[in-house]
């Protein structure tokens, strides 16, 4: 999926998050059931998770990982996100989830500081944080030296 495809948002006549190919070929295909303020944001590099954000139940904006299903119903190059799984939940903002080009990471920015500050924790999440970057971007770096953060 990665380089061949891309996912957006949209809250025209059926919300939720969309596919589509990006060669700009075939029909934009619909990913999700339109939960409020879904927001794609990273494919992993093997195209078989998606990493987005979204609220979640305390109110802030949490990370979700889901699994990319092949929907054959849909033709040929037809995908459905499987059910999606919560990857980090906390009463501060988690937005922006980028995968590491090797997928054993996930980069994202989150408020708990007290301002953004780009972090990244490991795929699938064992419970802490490894790495927290300097706090001036909102955006998440690329992660490929996420692994020599601190422990």
């Amino acid at each position: 999926m990665g380089g061949t495809s891309c996912s957006y948002p949209t809250t025209r006549l059926a919300p939720g998050m969309y596919w589509i190919r990006s060669d700009g070929s075939g029909e934009a295909q619909r990913l999700s059931d339109g939960k409020p303020q879904e927001v794609p944001n990273s494919f992993s590099p093997d195209g078989k998770r998606l990493a987005f954000f979204q609220n979640g139940n305390a109110g802030s904006q949490d990370i979700f990982t889901a699994p990319v299903e092949s929907d054959p119903a849909r033709g040929a190059a037809g995908v459905r996100l499987g059910k999606a799984e919560l990857f980090l939940g906390t009463p501060f903002a988690e937005i922006t989830p980028a995968f590491s080009p090797d997928g054993r990471w996930l980069a994202y920015s989150s408020n708990e500081s007290g301002t953004f500050r780009s972090v990244c924790a490991a795929v699938p999440r064992a419970g802490s944080t490894i790495a927290d970057f300097d706090g001036r971007r909102q955006i998440p770096p690329v992660v490929l030296g996420c692994s020599r953060g601190r422990a």
